[in-house]
């Protein structure tokens, strides 16, 4: 911990500041001098087992609408970054199959507030095996919408 930095907190919301004190706001925020991110800032992200996934936000921004962006690179080897906007907060999904409709791998399962987003796939299934060279669709759900792009995997 050094001069300018805030002191780890054993929990959420709890802890002291440089002069031990913590108010509590009616609103459940704190106001302890320090500045926190705002809870819809963070994100929860439910990876299936042996699936290498990654999922992060993209700036501060809300976005002015749901998109699904095509990912690049396109054709990739050995992975991929998707990158999707939404317009408001609520479930997510967003998963991978191929030619023949069958889920290949789920890359996002997750409440996400409003935002910008990029999910990186690295051509596995949901077992971890490395998929076939190919073409493969990814499709975005979410508030009640719904977008699939294609991408190919070239070894």
């Amino acid at each position: 911990v050094g001069p300018n930095q805030a002191p780890r907190q054993p929990a959420p919301d709890t802890g002291a500041d440089e002069d031990g004190v913590v108010v509590m706001i009616p609103d459940g925020g704190m106001d302890d001098g320090f500045a926190y991110p705002a809870r819809t800032a963070v994100i929860q992200v439910t990876l299936l087992p042996n699936t290498s996934v990654s999922v992060e936000p993209i700036g501060e921004a809300v976005p002015d609408g749901f998109r699904l962006h095509p990912n690049y690179p396109n054709p990739f080897n050995p992975s991929t970054e998707i990158r999707y906007d939404l317009a408001q907060a609520g479930p997510v999904r967003l998963a991978v199959y191929d030619l023949l409709g069958r889920e290949v791998a789920v890359l996002v399962a997750a409440e996400q507030a409003a935002g910008s987003y990029r999910a990186t796939w690295d051509g596995t299934d949901a077992a971890g095996r490395t998929v076939a060279s190919g073409l493969y669709l990814y499709r975005l759900h979410a508030a009640g919408t719904a977008q699939t792009r294609r991408m190919v995997l070239l070894k």
